[in-house]
């Protein structure tokens, strides 16, 4: 009797199974089809064979000289095939929220079945990260597979001084400078949008941004650095600019 009929290739669920004859006096030679070795105590290997579904012959001779043989099928079981889906992104934004990567993971007889894996960028590392899925299957089986992303951080732009900036209103209501506020950027690469006060209209792009106000009053314009990362614009934090009509 084998110690147990199905085993992996390697990792969990990898250990030697052992012959457990019925008799402990005797001769025992044990064989193996399938072009298996098994060693001469009974101790077959899933290390030392390959995947597959074997059947161990025992020969055994009592001291009466009378002979049995005893056949025991074992199976060593491949280990499943993780991979993670082609249509997942190699980079996200930070300020993204949580994304699911696809992952195909398939047992040794094909059959295919999709995961997914939570990855936040706003919790991980700035630059390349590595994520690891692992899975069983229904033999017990363990594999992994590691995917690559990198996380971008876009800094915001610094808005230009003076901030705030004053503008002043004459006795006829005509500006005495032109209302505008405007910004370095960080990455002369990147771009800049411009939002009001709580985000929800994009005034204008560019270094700077020309207001339309021309009533004495405080007036606050926000800032955020762009870029585009497959195909996604990521947005910087804001960098608020004051302009004072007065």
């Amino acid at each position: 009797t084998p110690s147990k009929t199905n085993v992996c290739a390697s990792g969990d669920n990898s250990s030697d199974i052992t012959m457990i004859p019925s008799q402990t006096v005797g001769t025992f030679e044990y064989s193996v089809n399938n072009g298996g070795t098994i060693a001469s105590d009974g101790t077959f290997s899933p290390a030392s064979n390959a995947a597959g579904d074997y059947i161990i012959t025992l020969n055994y001779t009592d001291a009466n000289s009378c002979e049995a043989i005893a056949l025991a099928s074992v199976s060593i079981h491949a280990l499943p095939t993780i991979e993670f889906d082609a249509s997942n992104p190699d980079s996200l934004c930070y300020t993204n929220g949580a994304y699911d990567l696809l992952v195909n993971c398939s047992d040794e007889d094909g059959a295919l079945e999709s995961k997914t894996t939570s990855f936040n960028p706003s919790t991980s590392s700035i630059g390349k990260n590595t994520i690891t899925y692992t899975y069983k299957d229904v033999n017990g089986c363990v594999n992994s597979a590691d995917y690559p992303i990198e996380v971008y951080k876009v800094a915001p732009p610094t808005i230009t001084a003076p901030n705030p900036k004053t503008v002043t209103i004459d006795d006829y209501g005509v500006l005495m400078d032109v209302p505008s506020v405007s910004a370095t950027l960080a990455n002369p690469l990147d771009g800049i949008v411009w939002q009001n006060v709580d985000g929800s209209m994009e005034l204008g792009t560019g270094t700077s941004y020309t207001s339309t106000e021309t009533i004495e009053a405080t007036y606050y314009y926000y800032a955020k650095e762009t870029r585009l990362v497959e195909g996604t614009t990521c947005y910087s934090e804001s960098a608020k600019a004051t302009l004072v009509l007065s």
